[in-house]
């Protein structure tokens, strides 16, 4: 299947270029779309930018780390501020998109779907780290909305450092729990296939931050490509008018694949911790629901 879309995704690469249609390779702006706005443009050139390469995620890596944790103290000081109200009042959200606001939802939401697929006792082992994920891959996501930003998820290598953290948790998680159990989970009930089944299962284990980071690269710049193709339709029936028309439906689907992406992300890695821990630790779990 991902033999099937990577050539479609090429075939469809080639027709682009023919179309006049921008290649995503990385770095990708949803506002470089805007005419007369991209890197490449009159005002891009005039500004000294130019189109981000892909060497450029590693410092735009970093500089959405520091994002992240700005946003995390910024919304802790909105939670300490609210301690500090008399009686109830501490109690009640503050009015507004506040920091504080937007740092309760992602936690609250996020809890909820690791303590589901968890527990209570492994919840509080790897809901930090779950949480970490969703909240660096979504704001990655919507930072492409920003001009000429570099984007880190759409860098393949940058995806594959997530996929990798992600592998050596899971693993982390099933041989710290139960390594003889984890191990003759690998190799199978029939011992005589023993050999045959450990080699299957340790090549899934591989393949999947491998997916975890082909996924979330090839649907963003799927996503863009979409958009890129609307916004050159767009032009060919409306002219300037239409660049800027027919790719405004895809805008409101980009935010929604930059939510989902980030979601699927930590879904699955959460998922790959709950096959790689003893099933008995979620008694308690399956007890809740």
């Amino acid at each position: 299947m991902n033999t099937i879309l990577v050539a479609a995704l090429k075939m469809v690469g080639a027709v682009a270029v023919g179309k006049g249609i921008p290649q995503i390779s990385g770095g990708f702006s949803w506002m470089e779309q805007i005419p007369n706005f991209g890197a490449d443009s009159s005002i891009g050139q005039a500004l000294g930018l130019a189109h981000p390469g892909d060497a450029q995620f590693i410092p735009a890596a970093w500089f959405m780390v520091i994002v992240v944790l700005g946003f995390a103290v910024l919304a802790r000081m909105g939670l300490e501020r609210a301690k500090q109200r008399a009686g109830t009042d501490k109690y009640l959200p503050d009015e507004g998109l506040s920091f504080r606001t937007m740092g309760e939802m992602i936690t609250e939401g996020m809890y909820n779907v690791v303590h589901g697929v968890l527990g209570d006792k492994e919840t509080k082992n790897f809901f930090p780290l779950i949480a970490s994920f969703f909240t660096y891959i979504l704001f990655s996501n919507l930072m492409s909305f920003i001009p000429f930003f570099e984007v880190p998820t759409g860098n393949m290598s940058s995806n594959l450092a997530l996929g990798l953290v992600s592998f050596l948790t899971f693993n982390y998680a099933g041989l710290s729990r139960d390594p003889v159990g984890y191990f003759k989970h690998l190799a199978g009930p029939i011992l005589v296939l023993a050999p045959v089944f450990f080699a299957l299962e340790t090549l899934s284990l591989c393949i999947r931050p491998l997916s975890l980071a082909f996924r979330l690269t090839v649907n963003m710049a799927v996503d863009h490509l979409l958009q890129s193709i609307a916004r050159t339709i767009g032009e060919g029936f409306l002219g300037v008018a239409g660049q800027v028309i027919m790719p405004i439906p895809l805008f409101f689907l980009g935010l929604l694949v930059c939510f989902m992406q980030a979601f699927v992300f930590a879904l699955l890695s959460t998922i790959y911790v709950s096959m790689s821990v003893p099933h008995g630790e979620h008694h308690e779990a399956d007890g809740h629901h």
